[in-house]
């Protein structure tokens, strides 16, 4: 079944193909460099623990003059205890920047979805705090040790951020970039387009590990 075009949708010009309002705050899909975005924050999916994850946006913040907030993130997990979910704040070394960095990219496939949620909407409490405007989010979880589809990455961060508006909703977050890299941005447009964030998902994990892909990421493959 095919869903009729929403109009409240419009094209914007930061690069985004759509936008659309969850309470106080304009969230635009877009594809593209996540460091290359005119934001605050940016978000970016960590290991647990003794080292940042170099693949995915860690890689891209590593090529685009990034590298300094990644090495303070692996100083940081080597002396301290971090779970699904948290969040650590530092400068990223260019354009007065910061990273939040969100501990998912070592989540089993029953709990990716929740430590999706729960990342995002830590990090929309300390951006609040902070009084940060504008925050860039990646498709959490969809990368290549991910378990979510895009369309559950999609929900589990609208999800968050319905949330967080409806207990905050005098925050001062402006707009939120969900940058999708290069893939489609359909699943994303239709979880904002139907609402369906404002049920909270309890998923698992959809998407297998293709360890070939993950090798070649690495440099590991021939």
């Amino acid at each position: 079944m095919q869903h009729a075009i929403d109009f409240k949708y419009f094209i914007n010009p930061l690069n985004a193909k759509f936008m659309k309002k969850i309470g106080n705050i304009i969230v635009k899909v877009t594809n593209g460099n996540i460091a290359k975005k005119h934001v605050d924050c940016i978000v970016v999916p960590q290991f647990s623990a003794h080292a940042s994850c170099k693949t995915g946006v860690g890689k891209i913040l590593c090529q685009n003059g990034m590298e300094h907030g990644m090495l303070l993130y692996d100083f940081y997990a080597k002396h301290h205890v971090l779970h699904d979910g948290d969040v650590w704040i530092s400068i990223s070394g260019k354009n007065n920047i910061q990273l939040a960095h969100v501990v998912t990219a070592d989540s089993w496939r029953d709990e990716e979805y929740s430590a999706a949620f729960k990342a995002v909407f830590n990090t929309l409490v300390k951006a609040a705090k902070k009084k940060w405007e504008c925050i860039a989010i990646p498709e959490i979880g969809t990368g290549i040790i991910g378990n979510l589809t895009q369309r559950q990455s999609a929900h589990s961060i609208c999800a968050a951020i319905y949330q967080f508006t409806q207990l905050f909703p005098e925050n001062n977050i402006k707009s939120i970039l969900l940058v999708i890299d290069d893939n489609l941005t359909e699943p994303a447009d239709e979880v904002l387009e139907l609402k369906l964030y404002e049920t909270i998902g309890d998923e698992v994990g959809q998407c297998s590990f293709d360890a070939q892909a993950w090798l070649s990421e690495m440099g590991y493959a021939k």
